[in-house]
């Protein structure tokens, strides 16, 4: 599961990069995005050692 959540990342972490280079999105907006889907990923991390 850990194997395939990293996986995911850097596929976004690419795609965004990409993006960026070629001027498709800010830099704000892509910060934006990413701020909140570590804060999803955190979160759901977290909520899963809360329970036990």
């Amino acid at each position: 599961m850990i194997t395939q959540d990293r996986s995911y990342f850097f596929a976004l972490l690419h795609g965004v990069d990409r993006a960026i280079v070629r001027g498709y999105v800010s830099r704000h907006a892509v910060r934006c995005l990413v701020d909140v889907f570590m804060g999803n990923v955190l979160l759901r991390s977290t909520e899963g050692t809360s329970r036990n």
